[in-house]
């Protein structure tokens, strides 16, 4: 889960009678990226996902992001 990234922020979180209401967002991973994420971090996994143009729309047969290039320079 992570905060969308489609919307504006102010679409994030919504309050209404005292209650606060936070959006995230699921995004369907491979166990490759879901391996990056664990040995780099999330952050190198959304940067990864952005640079492959990976949206939260459902594509089952997308390609894996993680078969690009290393980030940052990290191997």
């Amino acid at each position: 889960l992570v905060p969308p990234f489609l919307d504006v922020e102010e679409f994030h979180v919504f309050e209404a009678k005292g209650k606060t209401c936070r959006f995230l967002a699921v995004w369907p991973i491979t166990s490759a990226e879901c391996q990056l994420k664990l040995e780099r971090g999330t952050g190198d996994l959304l940067d990864m996902l952005e640079k492959a143009g990976v949206t939260p729309v459902i594509y089952p047969w997308r390609s894996n992001a993680t078969s690009g290039p290393p980030i940052g320079g990290k191997e």
